[in-house]
């Protein structure tokens, strides 16, 4: 299954749907922090990611996943962390 790294992110206005996206997305994500993640996805999860994450929205909400491309240069500052090989399975 060909899998390709996406970008999520996402702002919700009240906290109970705030929450059940941010159990929604991390269930998809190798990383990430606060309301933005790094997700690994084949066309069926990222399918099923959007159907969930529109299920928690309302109309005051929003959501962007977007495709990156693993050929470019990821530049990070700070603490923070590349996103991870797409070839290994991290569990934490």
């Amino acid at each position: 299954m060909r899998r390709t790294l996406c970008l999520v992110a996402y702002d919700v206005r009240e906290p109970k749907r705030l929450i059940h996206m941010l159990h929604t997305v991390k269930d998809f994500a190798c990383g990430g922090q606060k309301s933005a993640f790094e997700c690994w996805l084949s066309g069926r999860e990222k399918n099923e990611l959007l159907q969930r994450a529109q299920s928690v929205m309302a109309d005051e909400d929003a959501f962007l996943l977007v495709r990156l491309s693993v050929k470019d240069t990821v530049f990070t500052l700070g603490i923070a962390r590349p996103a991870r090989d797409e070839a290994f399975l991290y569990l934490g």
